[in-house]
């Protein structure tokens, strides 16, 4: 509808008019039709995102996060305010700085998905300090010097010092008793010999090595000879020394026998049986070795009757008192 304007009052009148539809316009455009409906603050009917605005003699209108498109971070609202919109955003994580793992001997290091957070990317520089001790292999490790150690050698022993600040296990030596499919000796390991000579501890006891389980093992090997703390083997046993009793010498023979000697540390003192003695099948002693007999075998002897005075010249022929055999005739 058209209204008619004439005199100067129907100037005012329009000039009004004019101011009026001026307002309702501005007002149109700020909140979508004019009425307030209840629409989220910064956002107009139609949908449009625009950040908070503050004019003179209306309310501000706050954006929120939606309106600013964000979703991480602090920004200003548009009313003098800031609105949070999550975590801090990738753009304020420092990316491989260091940080704490929360576990000692672990490096972390900050990595910036989404949020900031520390991820472990292995272990410390060895030596480094922790509690009660050092950093090795990732690992918190207190050292106790003086304690044994495997040197990782076989038969050598170790103990661990600490000059370093964590453990080092040092070598001291040769170590006894078994290894791997052997014996320690002299600090290395040799492989078992079944059937080999060993010392059980056991005196009078001899030993033997065997090897049923790979490793070596000294079983008993029946009684031996010699002597003993104190005394002399007799039949396996230890006995107390006796001054001048038979015992056998520690390499016995044939022809051998041995005298005890008490003396100080006991001894079986080795000697020669008498010249003849039988020592095997038609074999005889000729000082300490055992021989066929050379001569005439008598009673079980080997006998000269060239110069026997009980069998000169044969067997069993004697020669009188005060007479003596020679070139087998008693004289």
């Amino acid at each position: 509808m058209t209204l008619p304007i004439t005199g100067f009052s129907g100037i005012r009148r329009g000039f009004a008019l004019i101011i009026f539809l001026t307002l309702v316009s501005c007002v149109t455009r700020e909140r979508g039709d004019g009425v307030d409906d209840g629409s989220p603050i910064g956002i107009s009917d139609s949908g449009a995102k625009d950040a908070g605005t503050k004019d003179a003699g209306t309310v501000c209108h706050r954006a929120t996060c939606g309106d600013l498109g964000k979703t991480c971070g602090t920004w200003p609202d548009g009313c003098d305010g800031t609105v949070t919109c999550g975590a801090a955003c990738v753009s304020e994580c420092t990316l491989g700085a260091k940080c704490s793992t929360g576990v000692e001997c672990r490096v972390g290091s900050v990595t910036c998905s989404g949020t900031a957070s520390c991820i472990d990317i292995g272990a410390a520089a060895e030596g480094t300090g922790c509690t009660g001790g050092t950093c090795r292999n990732g690992k918190c490790v207190v050292c106790s010097a003086g304690d044994l150690c495997d040197t990782g050698t076989a038969c050598r022993a170790g103990i661990i010092t600490c000059d370093t600040g964590f453990p080092i296990c040092h070598d001291i030596g040769p170590l006894g008793g078994s290894c791997t499919n052997g014996t320690c000796v002299n600090g290395a390991c040799v492989p078992c010999r079944g059937g080999a000579s060993c010392d059980r501890g056991v005196p009078c006891r001899a030993g033997i090595f065997g090897c049923v389980t790979g490793a070596p093992v000294c079983v008993d090997d029946g009684p031996q000879v010699g002597v003993c703390p104190n005394g002399i083997c007799v039949e396996g046993v230890c006995a107390p020394c006796q001054e001048g009793a038979s015992c056998t010498p520690l390499s016995p023979g044939p022809c051998h026998t041995g005298t005890m000697v008490c003396t100080g540390t006991p001894t079986c003192q080795p000697k020669t049986v008498a010249a003849g003695t039988a020592c095997g099948a038609e074999l005889f002693c000729s000082g300490a070795d055992c021989l066929p007999c050379a001569t005439t075998v008598c009673s079980g002897l080997c006998t000269d009757t060239q110069t026997d005075s009980k069998n000169c010249g044969q067997c069993g022929a004697a020669c009188d008192t005060g007479w003596s055999c020679q070139a087998g005739s008693c004289r």
